[in-house]
């Protein structure tokens, strides 16, 4: 099932600001989707991915990376 954006609570750009949300295996295709509709819904996301089973490159560029062991 491919997330949308109504899954998650819309917030404009002004009122999301402070609001955070950490991914965890956000480099991988799931949590890259994730990651992407809560950018879209304007959230400020950090994914934190060991890249075990996911790849760097997967990580929306507006997100923050913390590469994990």
């Amino acid at each position: 099932m491919q997330p949308n954006s109504s899954q998650f609570p819309s917030r404009s750009i002004a009122n999301s600001k402070g609001v955070k949300c950490l991914v965890t295996g956000g480099a991988g295709f799931i949590g890259s989707d994730i990651t992407e509709e809560l950018i879209k819904a304007g959230y400020d996301v950090t994914v934190l991915d060991d890249l075990s089973g996911g790849r760097e490159e997967n990580v929306n560029q507006k997100a923050r990376f913390i590469k994990g062991r």
